[in-house]
């Protein structure tokens, strides 16, 4: 997540994040925010609820978050960290969208987030999950050899999360399965995934 040195008490948050407890990460943002915090701390505490909220499938009100720290803090809006989270919003937003009220703007704006990260930050340590993203975008949009390539580079980045090995294998293979059928491959790589 974001350096967190001038702000000692969003460690415990963080490490609720990292450790999955959305719970215990919500409870302390809410307690942080009713303190009156400063607005730099207000921002980086509404950064982490917006990634709260997404991981609870809760996009809109991420997003309604995220906009509420770019206007108090511009300059995070700069920031990788940032960008990958309103990527995943708005790819979050496609993907839980009613059948046949999905937009494909929240996929073509998720798409400028991750290739923005990809082409600016080229030492940013979730690279990974990036490429996994924008692979899974490619894919919802029958780009199939785009896909395979995002998959397959997000298997050398670094596991973060940890499980995105998996989730690239498992998406290799359902690609193997029903794009190419090639069973055995599909197969190796879902036994990968697993």
């Amino acid at each position: 997540m974001l350096n967190t040195a001038p702000f000692p008490q969003l460690e415990i948050i963080d490490q609720a994040l990292e450790a999955n407890d959305l719970r215990k990460a919500e409870l302390n943002i809410a307690r942080l925010l009713r303190s009156d915090a400063q607005p730099d701390l207000r921002a980086q505490l509404l950064l982490r609820r917006a990634r709260v909220r997404l991981l609870n499938g809760r996009p809109d009100e991420a997003l309604e978050d995220s906009q509420e720290v770019i206007a108090l803090a511009p300059s995070l809006g700069e920031m990788p960290e940032v960008k990958m989270t309103l990527g995943d919003i708005h790819l979050a937003r496609f993907m839980l969208a009613e059948l046949g009220f999905a937009v494909r703007s929240d996929t073509d704006r998720a798409l400028e987030y991750y290739n923005e990260i990809l082409t600016r930050h080229p030492h940013f340590k979730q690279r990974g999950w990036v490429f996994y993203q924008r692979g899974r975008i490619y894919l919802s949009e029958n780009r199939v050899d785009e896909a395979i390539a995002d998959f397959e580079e997000s298997l050398r980045r670094d596991r973060r999360p940890y499980a995105l090995h998996a989730y690239c294998y498992e998406r290799l293979g359902f690609i193997a399965m029903y794009e190419q059928r090639q069973v055995a491959q599909a197969l190796d790589y879902l036994d990968r995934a697993i």
